[in-house]
């Protein structure tokens, strides 16, 4: 009796298949956010096959779907077959490196084999995030104007360990009596530049932090040297150095940093905002909030009319509109 020989397309088919009951039953398609996560967020899980049962759907969940290193506390819900969200009770630990195991709760019991594998994310190392330089008013002193700055991190810092680390220039010379006006660990510190010569001419600025500075939290300190430049406009000019938003749980709020104060008499006539009702405006040192019920919707529209005057005499010379 003949033997037929096995063509190459049974083997390939043989392969095939034996390889296919090899593979899981139950794989992870997505895991996020991965790497670096900002400290208030969700995760999300998805999963290649429906795993969680009808009843079990569209609840919040104690059950250890996912063990955390350090351990996250917090609530599971599915909010599909195959796709589960974690929630965590409380901001994620500063300068934290953590990873995720996936456990096999997430079968509920049916008799699945499963491969997940091992996430690692991290919360941010500590940094300097940006500067801001804006004209203010010297107390007692009538018609004098100085210059101050807003240096802000990504944690708090103490404001006399800062000291130690920070170079302020202005036109290339290095200035020495700039005082630190914060007196407590802040994210934000302020900073007193002093009585400056007015002139028609912009100031430029260099802000230089040192590699080395620490937060308050500890742990990783400053890895490098972070450097910024600005430009200050002359005190008769008004610009729009930096503009976000929010919601509070009531209403949306737009906050407008400026290079000097605006007149708080004058800014209803030169903002529009669309959508925008029951709209209230709060003056600060160096911006202006907007309050108000802008609705349901994601975005708004808003536009600052050239000519809006600031209180030391600059005004905006070119609209605004974002």
């Amino acid at each position: 009796m003949k033997v037929k020989a096995i063509t190459p397309v049974l083997i390939v088919l043989l392969i095939v298949l034996y390889s296919c009951g090899l593979m899981s039953d139950v794989t992870i398609k997505s895991f996020s956010p991965e790497g670096k996560v900002n400290r208030l967020t969700t995760f999300t899980i998805e999963f290649s096959a429906n795993v969680a049962p009808i009843e079990k759907q569209n609840q919040w969940l104690a059950d250890k779907f996912v063990e955390f290193e350090p351990n996250i506390p917090g609530k599971f819900k599915w909010i599909s077959g195959n796709t589960l969200i974690f929630s965590p009770d409380s901001p994620l630990q500063p300068i934290q490196e953590y990873t995720a195991k996936i456990t096999d709760k997430v079968l509920f019991n049916q008799n699945l084999t499963y491969d997940f594998d091992e996430y690692e994310f991290f919360t941010p190392s500590f940094d300097a995030e940006k500067t801001e330089f804006f004209w203010s008013h010297i107390p007692n002193e009538k018609n004098k104007v100085s210059v101050k700055a807003n240096l802000y991190f990504n944690y708090p810092v103490n404001p006399n360990m800062l000291k130690d680390y920070l170079t302020i220039m202005n036109d290339g010379e290095q200035l020495k009596n700039f005082q630190i006006v914060s007196e407590s660990a802040s994210e934000i510190i302020a900073i007193n530049i002093g009585d400056v010569v007015q002139t028609d001419k912009e100031q430029n600025y260099k802000v230089i932090i040192k590699e080395g500075l620490l937060s308050t939290i500890g742990k990783k300190p400053l890895e490098d040297t972070r450097e910024f430049e600005y430009n200050l406009p002359p005190v008769t000019k008004l610009a729009i150095a930096n503009l976000s938003s929010g919601f509070d749980g009531q209403k949306g709020w737009i906050e407008i940093n400026t290079t000097q104060p605006v007149d708080e008499k004058s800014i209803k006539n030169f903002v529009e905002i669309k959508p925008g009702n029951n709209l209230a405006f709060f003056v600060n040192d160096n911006s202006f909030r907007i309050e108000g019920d802008f609705g349901n919707e994601q975005i708004v529209n808003l536009k600052i009319k050239k000519g809006l005057p600031g209180i030391y005499g600059g005004y905006l010379e070119t609209e605004f509109e974002q």
